[in-house]
């Protein structure tokens, strides 16, 4: 069921930026004069004195040519001054200036990370590695990079190494848990994904919303609805950050009152989370599937008009309005949408065919029996690929071995 954007949106969702430097001893041999002189330059860079910032550091640099510290810390000054050619121009010198350090691979890899150029910065990752391979802030920070580039399948294996590697002695294991969870989440292993959630809860991670999204995803309606009863308990005082918690919750919970058939509490939910934010898509996105449920086909078509009125680049409201064309007798308009969405990619690694299949399932499952919905089926089937024919292997050479 797709009631939301998939789940990549690691940018909010991963806690990078909680993860500490572990700098390589290698690196501690600047001159004493260096030494002070960084420790002025970081001063100054902490009192907001960028340009005085920038003497210092190149001061620093001055007198320990090999001081990656200066060189790193002054590009980050170059890119809070929009100068990035010098910025990456310091950082390629901090990485030959120490060429047997993982730390300045390391800190060029996060400077790579935050730049959103994922692929460059697992080649620094990698490179670290090699280097010192039982350094866990290098698995850790190429398993968000691997997050971001949707090798979710690689980020758990970094994940899982870390939290191996710090079995609970520190809050770091609880937010590994969170961002394991999150990556096994976007990829359908939703049992998996549950157990991290709880874990990365015990451990003092908050994981209200993912963990009652991932019960929704696993159709346990009445445990996520719980959750976010003790939201809206919980957030009845004025605010603007209340005022946000609670039309995510009232949304949600109106999908999870959905799942219950609860129709006419899911539809107040939504009227609630609307008065809240008029303008956002969410809710009337929502409302678009919940309603197909209830069966009220023209609710739901109009809902998704008003959500893709606000934006029309959302595949999920797409695909929603479309099951309310092929529901409500306008199977030609369906199709138009099926076939123009069955190539875009949706939560889990999903295509839009199979998405729109999995929510054709979903209402028949829940009770829905137009007989449209045959003839939906039938023709997003005929937009899957052929199955691949198997490959002849001339006699007397074994059948070759099935795809896992």
């Amino acid at each position: 069921m797709t009631i939301r954007p998939a789940l990549p949106a690691f940018a909010a969702a991963l806690l990078v930026l909680l993860w500490p430097f572990s700098p390589a001893p290698a690196i501690e041999r600047a001159t004493r004069d260096a030494s002070d002189i960084l420790k002025r330059a970081d001063q100054l860079l902490k009192d907001g004195k960028l340009d005085e910032a920038v003497e210092a550091y190149s001061e620093a640099v001055a007198a320990d040519p090999h001081n990656w510290k200066a060189l790193y810390s002054r590009a980050s000054v170059y890119r809070q001054l929009h100068l990035p050619d010098l910025a990456e121009a310091d950082t390629d010198h901090a990485v030959a200036a120490a060429p047997r350090s993982a730390g300045p691979l390391l800190a060029r890899g996060v400077g790579r990370f935050n730049a959103k150029r994922y692929a460059e910065a697992i080649k620094d990752f990698d490179a670290a590695i090699r280097l010192e391979p039982e350094n866990t802030d290098l698995y850790h920070w190429r398993g968000c990079a691997y997050a971001q580039s949707d090798q979710c399948d690689k980020a758990i294996a970094d994940f899982t190494k870390v939290i191996e590697h710090d079995p609970e002695q520190t809050g770091y294991h609880g937010m590994e848990l969170y961002n394991r969870a999150i990556a096994e989440h976007t990829i359908g292993r939703l049992e998996d994904a549950l157990n991290d959630y709880e874990q990365a809860e015990k451990a003092g991670q908050s994981t209200t919303n993912a963990r009652a999204e991932c019960l929704m995803d696993l159709k346990r309606w009445k445990e996520a609805e719980e959750i976010f009863n003790e939201v809206l308990r919980t957030t009845e005082e004025d605010g603007e950050e209340n005022q946000k918690t609670r039309y995510d919750a009232l949304r949600n919970r109106a999908v999870a009152l959905a799942g219950q058939k609860l129709y006419d509490r899911s539809e107040a939910d939504l009227t609630d989370a609307i008065a809240l934010k008029p303008d956002n898509l969410y809710a009337y996105g929502t409302a678009s599937w919940t309603r197909l449920f209830a069966g009220k086909v023209e609710e739901a078509r109009d809902a998704g008009l008003k959500a893709l009125s606000i934006d029309g680049d959302q595949l999920w409201v797409h695909l929603n309005l479309a099951h309310a064309y092929l529901l409500g007798g306008h199977f030609d308009w369906a199709k138009s949408i099926y076939v123009q969405d069955k190539d875009k990619r949706g939560s889990w690694g999903r295509n839009g065919v199979q998405i729109a299949l999995q929510d054709l399932a979903d209402l028949r499952e829940a009770g829905v029996t137009s007989p449209e919905l045959a003839r939906g089926e039938a023709f997003l089937k005929g937009l899957l690929p052929a199955p691949a024919a198997p490959s002849a292997s001339p006699s007397p050479s074994p059948s070759p071995t099935p795809a896992e």
